[in-house]
């Protein structure tokens, strides 16, 4: 069997959380009270991972919810027993959080196991503090600063996913500006267009924005700016093969395991029951896996749909992740609006 490179968002504790974002879409199904990963169902979630061929680059990326509050405990066994069941995989972790639980001993565990950590943070103090809201009420932006510095401290590698709401538009430059102040130049842009409140953006504000921001970033022309997106775009514009998976063809590498052991074709499809998999307590992930056709003619189905084979940009985005269609949120030309700027910008 050929060895494979895989991504898995694992979520220990579900969509359990610490703040109350306001636009925050898993409101709904976030639990009152906290349900870990047993050790029980930890030891079967690694043993069914045995099946996949020795040297297999597994990249775990821990999620939520927020994943921080599984503890310490809990990473460090789950880390004892990843190197004991699966120690012919090449396993890489890192992790999306909030950052309000990190301290000098969780910065200990990230470097001795090379853990790339995300953090969310909306961009400035007034966007960030809007949205980005404490159990009480309060704003966490400052608390949030507080722990990026740790990280820097400690020399931690990490990045920034800032989620574009409302209060986000027409900031661009404020933004940008206030990441490179903050010694932050790794970052990344979400749109927000599923919130709960009237934090949601439209498909054309999304595109404003973003090409504005490129726009920043581009003509910065510093190599130590990095936002992915944008580099991914450019790489796939230039003949390379992209690895963000929402402009990478076939859908096929990314999964999600939830808290019980529940496995998912990826991260954006547990609202949707026709992507679950199975479940890694009865089998075992390379059975699971070959379920993951129905995930891929979706996307079949949403390219036909949307004529993608005769676009002029399908070979930048290989029409895109299939979700929003099924969502109802269509993004097409609102990509086309980005990809002839980028274009235009690169061949000039």
């Amino acid at each position: 069997m050929n060895k494979q490179n895989i991504s898995i968002l694992f979520k220990p504790v579900s969509f359990s959380c610490n703040i109350q974002c306001t636009y925050c879409y898993y409101h709904e199904r976030q639990d009152s009270s906290i349900v870990y990963t047993d050790s029980k169902t930890l030891k079967s979630i690694l043993e069914s991972l045995q099946s996949l061929p020795s040297e297999t680059k597994i990249n775990f990326l821990w999620h939520g919810g927020e994943p921080l509050l599984a503890g310490k405990s809990f990473f460090k066994e789950l880390i004892r027993l990843q190197e004991e069941i699966i120690p012919d995989k090449k396993v890489k972790y890192g992790m999306q959080t909030n950052a309000l639980l990190i301290d000098s001993e969780w910065c200990e565990i990230f470097k001795k196991n090379k853990m790339h950590i995300g953090v969310s943070l909306d961009g400035t103090e007034d966007i960030h503090n809007n949205g980005r809201i404490s159990k009480s009420g309060s704003g966490t932006y400052k608390e949030v600063i507080n722990k990026i510095n740790l990280l820097q401290k400690y020399d931690i590698p990490f990045g920034i996913l800032t989620t574009i709401t409302k209060k986000s538009l027409g900031q661009e430059k404020i933004i940008f500006n206030n990441f490179i102040k903050l010694e932050i130049y790794k970052f990344d842009f979400l749109p927000c267009l599923e919130s709960t409140d009237n934090s949601n953006i439209n498909t054309y504000e999304w595109a404003d924005f973003t090409i504005k921001m490129f726009d920043l970033w581009f003509n910065e022309d510093n190599p130590n700016i990095k936002i992915r997106f944008f580099e991914e775009i450019i790489k796939t514009i230039l003949g390379g093969k992209p690895s963000l998976c929402t402009l990478s063809k076939g859908c096929s590498s990314l999964f999600t395991i939830n808290n019980n052991g529940v496995l998912y074709a990826c991260d954006d499809s547990e609202n949707d029951s026709d992507n679950i998999l199975g479940n890694l307590l009865e089998e075992d992930f390379v059975t699971l896996q070959k379920n993951k056709n129905i995930l891929i003619q979706k996307r079949f189905e949403y390219e036909q749909a949307m004529n993608c084979n005769f676009c002029e940009f399908n070979y930048i985005c290989n029409s895109y992740c299939p979700r929003y269609y099924h969502l109802g949120i269509d993004l097409c030309n609102a990509l086309k609006i980005i990809f002839s700027h980028i274009v235009s910008s690169v061949e000039s």
